[in-house]
């Protein structure tokens, strides 16, 4: 079997997720029982809306980061635990701007191809972001604490709030490669 270095790991979500944010960018292909809403200048404000808010979200998150940020999922060696502003709401709040703008997307496109794009973006955001937890909780000694007080993503929407494993915590005998 093919050992990887978890710097690649990182790069292989990163990877990923480029490549799935740079698809919502292919025309709509549209289902013929949406095409008469299509045109529906509400729906489509509401898009733009959704949208909106996605990004305000990010560029909050981005700006609670502040040296922190990185695309990787592998927390930079001299970063701080984030736990105040856009993060006391999520553990993940760029994370749920993308999918927030993607769905924003498919609102105003109704698209087949875009609401296919939305699930697989959020199949690896949330793959990225359990990957990213796992360095977090080895790195930081509240990352654990934190995690259990901060929905992932979003409370109460399946799938959009996960618990971190309490034996990947520092001085467990884990491995997370």
């Amino acid at each position: 079997m093919l050992k990887t270095s978890n710097k690649m790991v990182g790069y292989y979500w990163l990877s990923a997720q480029i490549i799935i944010l740079t698809t919502h960018f292919v025309p709509p292909i549209q289902n013929r029982w949406l095409v008469a809403s299509y045109n529906s200048i509400p729906l489509k404000l509401t898009g733009y809306l959704v949208i909106i808010v996605g990004l305000i979200i990010a560029f909050a998150s981005l700006l609670s980061l502040g040296e922190n940020l990185s695309p990787l999922p592998d927390p930079k060696n001299n970063s701080k635990l984030i736990t105040n502003k856009m993060y006391s709401y999520c553990r993940h709040p760029l994370y749920l701007s993308m999918l927030i703008i993607s769905f924003g997307i498919n609102i105003i496109l109704l698209s087949v191809v875009h609401i296919i794009l939305f699930a697989a973006l959020f199949l690896i955001l949330r793959g990225k972001a359990i990957y990213e937890e796992k360095k977090l909780v080895l790195k930081f000694n509240a990352y654990y604490r934190y995690s259990t007080k901060v929905p992932a993503l979003a409370k109460g929407i399946f799938g959009f709030d996960w618990k971190v494993d309490k034996r990947l915590t520092k001085g467990s005998n884990v491995n997370i490669s």
